[in-house]
């Protein structure tokens, strides 16, 4: 009895630790592919969506992605769809996003599935445009 008792919080030592390790890579994935979108366009650079006609589904793929909004939220580069749209997120997945750094949400956006994301607000004041960055992947 003893045993069975020391093996099973054992076990369920390892999955807390394993669980969060896996969140930790997770997110630092994220943090990589959002600050390389946002450093491109800090510097001026486009960013120009992918060369898949055919972008994949948040419903049915569990690849990174990004996402580009204008400053009022609205998306205009994906490289994402669901249902053949730009996937829409919900207006807190924007709100509160520190002008000096990214942030990590969990978000759902409408029809589709629940998403790890790093968003991050990029500004361009010598072209008078700003907005955000997220770059995300399916739960």
């Amino acid at each position: 009895m003893v045993v069975a008792v020391t093996v099973v919080i054992f076990s369920g030592l390892v999955y807390v630790v394993v669980q969060r390790s896996l969140v930790t890579q997770q997110d630092g994935v994220l943090q990589r592919g959002g600050d390389r979108a946002w450093t491109v366009l800090a510097s001026g650079g486009r960013v120009l969506p992918g060369r898949n006609f055919f972008p994949p589904d948040l419903n049915n793929s569990s690849e990174p992605f990004y996402e580009l909004f204008d400053s009022q939220g609205t998306p205009y580069i994906s490289s994402a769809v669901i249902d053949g749209v730009f996937p829409q997120m919900p207006s807190g997945a924007l709100e509160s996003v520190p002008a000096d750094r990214g942030v990590f949400r969990n978000v759902q956006p409408s029809g589709g599935p629940l998403v790890r994301a790093y968003v991050r607000a990029w500004n361009r004041p010598d072209l008078g445009v700003s907005g955000y960055v997220l770059y995300g992947q399916p739960l």
